[in-house]
Order: C-alpha cells, then sequence, then structure tokens
C-alpha cells in the first residue's frame, strides 16, 4: 500500500493541534461550570454529554441568570459566553477547511452555501501565526471563564 504523505507542515499542526486542544479545555470548563451550577455532577454530566458548544453556553447563561443575584456578575458572564462563542466560530474556520499550499504559502479553502449569498468558494491565507493567536484566544477565554466560576456567587 502506497504511504500517503501529509500535505500540512508541522508548524500548521501544531497550530491546529493547539486550537483541538485548547477548544476541548473550554468545552471542559464550560460544562464543570453547568454541573457546579446544577449542584449534582452526575446530572450535570448527562444534562451537558449532549449539547452542542453553542447550547452549552445557552444552559450556563440560563442557568447562571436563574442562580445569580447580582446582575452585574450576569452581565460579566454574559460577555464572556459571547467571546466564547467568537472563539467557536474561530475555531469552526479553521478546522472546517481544507488546506494548501500556494504561492505565498499556506492557505485555507472552505466552501459554503447559504440562502443570501449562494454557493461561495472562499480562500485565505494564513501563517502558523494566526494559528497561534486563535489558540491563545480560546485558552484565555477558557480561562477567565475558570476565574469566573471559582469567584461567583449566586
Amino acid at each position: 500500500m502506497q504511504k500517503i504523505e501529509p500535505h500540512v507542515k508541522n508548524e500548521f499542526l501544531i497550530g491546529l493541534g493547539k486550537i483541538t486542544g485548547n477548544f476541548a479545555y473550554l468545552e471542559a470548563v464550560v460544562s464543570f461550570f453547568v454541573w457546579e451550577l446544577v449542584d449534582d455532577q452526575q446530572i450535570g454530566q448527562i444534562v451537558t454529554s449532549q449539547l452542542s458548544f453553542d447550547r452549552l453556553l445557552n444552559v450556563l447563561g440560563a442557568l447562571y441568570r436563574y442562580r445569580s443575584k447580582c446582575e452585574g456578575k450576569i452581565d460579566e458572564l454574559m460577555e464572556l459566553l459571547k467571546e466564547a462563542s467568537e472563539a467557536e466560530q474561530n475555531r469552526n474556520k479553521i478546522t472546517h477547511s481544507v488546506w494548501g499550499f500556494n504561492e505565498e504559502g499556506f492557505s485555507r479553502m472552505k466552501f459554503s452555501v447559504n440562502r443570501k449569498k449562494g454557493a461561495r468558494l472562499q480562500y485565505e491565507d494564513i501563517f502558523a501565526e494566526d494559528l497561534n493567536r486563535i489558540a491563545d484566544e480560546i485558552s484565555e477565554v477558557a480561562n477567565r471563564i475558570k476565574k469566573f466560576m471559582s469567584s461567583h456567587k449566586t
């Protein structure tokens, strides 16, 4: 059988791996916060195990609104959840793309269809630094949610 060589350079694979790992961490932090608000880890696990990330953010927001007595803290968490949603969008943009080399180095290609714009093929030059920046942003929002969770008062 012929061995297929990867067409993506290691520096990009490292960035993609960091994005994947950091997003898994973000998702876990959000799930742990839901478990805490449910006040029963097993029930929390049952609830969160079947949720998409977007729905997980919705559940966390609703539970915190229900449990919290402080409007300022609710607003603070809603801003963090907005940032987490943006982090997911950036992650999806990267992980759901096809990668290839071009004259400038490396590009992502994404085919999409929607009602307003129809079918389109997008190209975007990407550098390893871009991937690392996205990975760092995901990690930062996860750490801020974790810090918020450890200091929250409901």
